[in-house]
């Protein structure tokens, strides 16, 4: 049985070796380290096979702002549930 398609995020970077997305994090749905997954090519009849093998949550200007600023607790809880972060 296949799993229907899923779209967990968009390509931010690509080489001939590997891409790198950009997706929601703490959700259940989405594939985990180690999974196969499958992303469409750059023609309709193109598909890139690949392995989940480095998962990463990376910095930038605004998180370092948002985590020294005095934040209400629905603002972090909405920034982690709808903010796009690289992995």
């Amino acid at each position: 049985m296949t799993r229907p398609e899923l779209q967990v995020g968009r390509v931010l970077r690509s080489s001939t070796r590997s891409f790198t997305i950009g997706c929601a994090v703490m959700q259940p749905d989405i594939p985990a380290f180690g999974s196969f997954v499958r992303a469409n090519g750059p023609t309709d009849n193109s598909l890139i096979y690949g392995l989940i093998y480095d998962v990463s949550t990376q910095d930038d200007l605004f998180v370092r702002q948002f985590i020294t600023a005095d934040t209400p607790d629905e603002v972090v809880l909405d920034q982690r549930r709808n903010r796009q972060v690289p992995i």
